[in-house]
């Protein structure tokens, strides 16, 4: 970690990929960063395990029930000029139960990926599900930093 680095803001999280029919299950915001598609996941909370909590932000964030999850590999996303940096374990759910339900701060989907992919409103994560990335996201060990200005686009990108 830089020096910079250690000044910034670090919030540890899990991101869960979810499969059906060449779509991908997908969370739109409402209020904050309003529009824009993300994976479901989230804070790890003290005394949960990261399958804990992929369980309980999928299920928040989705109406949905996952099992039979998959880490993938490591993604952090840092925005320098917010000094914020996230370090997200990253699943896949090989089994998923219920229909998407919306929520007061957000809509979830099963989203085509190629709609997802031609989005520009998506935060860095989605990417990894581009034409140019699957190569790494199919890889199950991932290990990525991407960084990215305050409108969620990527600026720099490092496989580590």
């Amino acid at each position: 970690m830089s020096e910079q680095e250690s000044n910034y803001n670090i919030r540890y999280a899990v991101r869960v990929f979810a499969f059906k029919d060449n779509k991908v299950a997908c969370i739109k915001y409402k209020n904050i960063n309003k529009d824009y598609f993300d994976i479901p996941g989230g804070k790890i909370e003290d005394g949960e395990t990261e399958v804990q909590t992929c369980i309980r932000e999928f299920k928040e964030e989705t109406g949905m029930d996952i099992d039979n999850l998959k880490c993938i590999g490591n993604i952090e996303i840092m925005y320098p000029n917010k000094s914020k940096k996230f370090i997200m374990k990253t699943y896949i759910a090989n089994k998923v139960s219920g229909d998407p339900q919306e929520f007061d701060d957000n809509y979830s989907y099963w989203l085509p990926i190629k709609q997802l992919t031609e989005n520009e409103k998506r935060f860095a994560i989605t990417h990894l599900l581009d034409d140019d990335m699957i190569k790494y996201f199919e890889s199950n060990n991932l290990n990525i930093l991407f960084t990215c200005d305050d409108n969620h686009n990527i600026v720099d990108m490092k496989i580590k």
